[in-house]
């Protein structure tokens, strides 16, 4: 899978001149209902909320109509439709580069893994977005310690969310470490 994607990615890249011509338009329409505005204005680099939502919303609930979710979706639902007709060209890259970064990186992980007994994937994974977050949760970076208050974030998280802590405490320095390298190739090579 992560190959297609990634195949799928460079087709997209290649051909970003014509694109636009060579989605279909209901491929284009699809991807409008399907997508949020807030993630649409991220891949244009633009505000594509309406204008006009507002006043709608307000004249539903003059008429007392339940607002609703699925009553919002359907008010957007031709705005999102047109911005998909519109603009495919632009959003399925944006959505493709979306789906196939974490899959490559699941890839990456996997070929880590040098024999031995199987890597616990989701646990691994689970670490370095904890390792990644844990400034704003803890308030400090992610210890390599085998010990403290990352270590007791991780296995909390860990606990509520089912999966095994048990040998915790060996698998977090090497998952830690192996995040900062790529946090510092990421950001340029500089120390972060």
């Amino acid at each position: 899978m992560e190959k297609a994607f990634g195949r799928l990615q460079y087709e997209c890249r290649r051909n970003a001149a014509f694109l636009e011509f060579l989605l279909p338009h209901d491929a284009g329409a699809f991807l409008g209902l399907s997508l949020t505005f807030t993630y649409m204005g991220e891949a244009l680099g633009e505000d594509v909320f309406p204008k006009n939502f507002d006043f709608q919303m307000e004249r539903m609930a003059a008429d007392e109509t339940p607002i609703t979710l699925r009553s919002l979706e359907e008010l957007s639902r031709p705005m999102r439709e047109s911005l998909g007709l519109k603009h495919s060209h632009r959003l399925l890259p944006h959505l493709v580069d979306h789906i196939y970064a974490p899959l490559k990186k699941w890839v990456e992980l996997d070929r880590l893994n040098r024999g031995g007994r199987k890597p616990q994937l989701e646990r691994r994974l689970l670490i370095n977005e904890l390792a990644r977050a844990a400034p704003d949760i803890i308030g400090e970076k992610a210890s390599v310690a085998t010990s403290g208050r990352f270590v007791n974030l991780c296995a909390g998280v860990m606990s509520a969310c089912g999966l095994p802590v048990e040998g915790l405490e060996k698998a977090m320095p090497g998952i830690v470490k192996q995040f900062r390298i790529d946090k510092r190739e990421k950001n340029g090579g500089g120390k972060k």
